[in-house]
C-alpha cells in the first residue's frame, strides 16, 4: 500500500483497515488500477468507477469509524443501505454507501461494485 494512500486514510482509527478490505475486491476485477488523491483513493476501469474516501466531519447516526464507497452507475441504487446519491449528468449516477465493518462487503455490495464495473467499461 502506498503513502498516499496511508496518508488519505491514517487520520481515523480502523479506516485504513477497512479501505485495505475494499481495495482487495475492487483488484479483483480485471484490468482496475488505483488512483491515489489527496483525499480519496479512485479505481478505474477505461473510466473512474468506484471512489473509496473519509467523511468530512463527523455525522450523527454514523459509526465511529467508516469509509464512504462512492460507486458511478447507470441508476440510483435504491436500498436502504445507500447514503445518498446524486445525478451529475442524465443516466450517470454517484451513489455513496457507508463501509464500517468487513461484513458490509457482502454480495449485494460485491454485486453494485461489478455493476459499476461494468457501467465504466461502456
Amino acid at each position: 500500500m502506498s503513502a498516499d494512500i496511508e496518508n488519505v486514510f491514517g487520520r481515523m482509527p480502523g479506516a485504513l483497515e477497512l479501505y485495505g478490505h475494499v481495495e482487495r475486491l475492487l483488484l479483483g476485477f480485471p484490468g482496475v488500477t488505483v488512483v491515489a488523491r489527496k483525499t480519496q483513493v479512485g479505481f478505474r476501469h477505461k473510466r473512474m468507477f468506484a471512489w473509496v474516501w473519509l467523511p468530512i466531519r463527523r455525522v450523527k447516526g454514523r459509526p465511529e469509524s467508516y469509509v464512504v464507497l462512492s460507486l458511478g452507475l447507470g441508476r440510483k441504487i435504491d436500498s436502504a443501505r445507500a447514503a445518498g446519491a446524486v445525478e451529475p449528468y442524465p443516466g450517470r449516477w454517484t451513489n455513496h454507501l457507508i463501509i464500517a465493518r468487513e461484513a458490509d462487503l457482502d454480495d449485494e455490495l460485491i454485486g453494485w461494485l461489478k455493476e459499476a464495473y461494468e457501467f465504466a467499461a461502456r
